[in-house]
């Protein structure tokens, strides 16, 4: 089953400009138009919430931005859709679906990379599966972010660019908690994410999580695609 929908609680984004020893990156300024404590649907028992955690915001001025959809079903997908369609119009957003652009996984290596030079602002949306991105974001990273271009003295393609995560898992936020049914949090989780952001230089933005997908009404899915929307135009 897949999973598009989860609990968020405040993340470090500090990044770090790669090679530099003290491993510091200033804070992004930026939006404040989402809080994280806005219910955008329920499940029995536990709000469920759509969040932005408190940090390093998104920055204020449009700039060229691509989001890379990485869903192994989308066409079965109700959320990952819905959030595409809504920024499809933006005029300086790039809508990139890598399971449309590569059906059989053989990924044009050279034009992701270029698609990443021209952007300044890349974000990765897809559903949470197994506390994590799935597969086909991960073999995408491993095969796009390659040492010279992503990482290593020469791999500073990517520096001082923003990389915004865009999930949704279907369990409420209330089981991302040391305390819930999933025993860790989302500030936990999404460590892999933060050492990315680290190692290429990118700054990371504050994370946009859509809780309780699997019973999220069209009202509150029609919302967060409004908040995702302004975020992007922000």
């Amino acid at each position: 089953m897949f999973d598009e929908a989860c609990g968020l609680n405040p993340v470090d984004h500090r990044t770090a400009a790669v090679g530099h020893p003290d491993c510091s990156r200033p804070r992004i300024p930026g939006l404040d138009a989402l809080d994280e404590n806005l219910v955008t649907g329920r499940d029995p028992g536990n709000r469920t919430l759509s969040s932005r955690t408190s940090g390093a915001p998104h920055p204020m001025s449009p700039t060229p931005t691509l989001v890379v959809v990485a869903h192994p079903d989308r066409d079965a997908s109700r959320v990952t859709a819905h959030l595409a369609e809504a920024v499809r119009d933006l005029a300086h957003v790039t809508v990139h679906d890598i399971v449309a652009a590569y059906p059989d996984g053989r990924i044009d290596v050279p034009r992701e990379q270029q698609l990443l030079r021209d952007h300044d602002v890349i974000v990765w949306q897809f559903p949470w599966h197994w506390y994590a991105a799935p597969g086909v974001l991960k073999s995408w990273i491993d095969q796009v972010l390659t040492f010279g271009f992503a990482y290593g003295s020469d791999g500073i393609a990517l520096r001082e660019k923003t990389l915004q995560i865009v999930t949704s898992t279907g369990g409420p936020a209330a089981s991302y908690t040391s305390e819930g049914f999933n025993l860790f949090t989302m500030t936990e989780l999404m460590a892999p994410f933060r050492a990315t952001a680290r190692l290429t230089g990118m700054h990371l933005a504050d994370p946009l999580v859509l809780h309780g997908a699997r019973t999220v009404s069209d009202e509150d899915l029609a919302l967060h695609a409004k908040h995702y929307r302004e975020l992007l135009s922000s």
